[in-house]
């Protein structure tokens, strides 16, 4: 079976203060992650080990840099690697038995190896197609949009989002009861044009080089 493997763990969780509201974010971040996608997967997301690692498989044509962005404002500010990989599995359970854990295959063990390496480079996005990383600067882009999020507020990420929503620094103002220009301010300094720019260009990418769409 040709599918997408996407595998995370969150770094230092161990030792994080009120890791219980981490793992209660997680565990909704997939929640959600499996109503919205649940047509693009295979195996649903879910934890692995406590709220330490999570992952699912996903359809070729599943739109990854949605969901890779949709994982990553879930469980923001903590950071997690991600690896995603496509390839063919050749362990393949029954349907009504897809759990990750019951599928094999050279993605699995191509996605596990990525987590456990991609330190040496300080990345937290490693993506391969066939065993083989794509495009690097497509994979430095990923990186470097992950790495700008991470640098971001709750509070700035909360309203970049109702930005997207609404379509409105007014409306978004009167939704956070603050003024105008304190919402425009918020939203250039976390360059939400760009963002939205980068994060379209990175859809496109991913798309092109796994072989997917960003239509869903």
């Amino acid at each position: 079976m040709d599918a997408l493997v996407l595998l995370a763990d969150l770094k230092r969780s161990r030792s994080k203060p009120g890791r219980d509201q981490v793992g209660e974010n997680v565990r909704s971040t997939l929640r959600e992650a499996n109503e919205q996608h649940g047509d693009d997967q295979v195996a649903r997301f879910a934890t692995l080990r406590g709220i330490d690692e999570f992952g699912g498989i996903l359809s070729p044509s599943a739109p990854v840099g949605s969901i890779l962005w949709r994982l990553w404002t879930g469980i923001h500010p903590h950071p997690a690697r991600f690896a995603l990989v496509r390839g063919t599995l050749d362990i393949v359970p029954p349907e009504d038995e897809r759990s990750l854990q019951r599928f094999d295959g050279p993605p699995i063990h191509d996605a596990s190896e990525a987590l456990e390496t991609m330190d040496r480079e300080g990345a937290l996005v490693r993506v391969l197609h066939n065993g083989r990383r794509i495009d690097g600067s497509v994979e430095r882009l990923v990186n470097l949009l992950y790495f700008h999020l991470l640098e971001w507020t709750p509070h700035r990420l909360e309203v970049y989002q109702a930005y997207q929503e609404l379509g409105s620094q007014e409306e978004v103002a009167d939704r956070f009861d603050v003024t105008q220009p304190t919402i425009s301010e918020s939203l250039k300094a976390v360059r939400a044009r760009y963002v939205t720019g980068t994060r379209r260009l990175i859809e496109d990418a991913l798309a092109r080089e796994l072989g997917g769409s960003e239509d869903g």
